[in-house]
């Protein structure tokens, strides 16, 4: 749902400046079929770096984005300006709940102003 929602809205931006990730603790999306690239095509998702942390954790331990419990990554956005460092940050409370998208956008906006 959050990919889907931030890959729609993302097509509006300006895609010379703007580039979105998302990472899972699914599987790598190198390794064909599996689920981060049926679910891309089954979306007509194109516009999506996918990343997994399916074989390492390590990242999202140091960022406290794993829960442990049920090996998932917490939700999270990040945004970052053109030197590479963070301007926004949002780690979502409950992953049945959805990240502030408009901030997020807002963000991006002013990044790359």
């Amino acid at each position: 749902m959050e990919s889907k929602k931030f890959s729609e809205r993302a097509k509006a931006l300006d895609v010379d400046q703007v580039a979105v990730y998302v990472a899972s603790a699914d599987l790598p999306f190198a390794d064909l079929p599996f689920a981060l690239s049926r679910w891309c095509g089954a979306e007509g998702v194109d516009n999506l770096t996918m990343v997994s942390y399916h074989r390492s954790m390590d990242l999202a331990n140091r960022r406290g984005l794993r829960i442990k419990e049920v090996h998932l990554l917490a939700r999270a956005v990040y945004v970052l300006d053109r030197d590479d460092r963070v301007v926004y940050r949002e780690i979502v409370a409950d992953v049945s709940h959805e990240p502030a998208y408009d901030a997020a956008l807002n963000a991006v906006a002013q990044a790359v102003g």
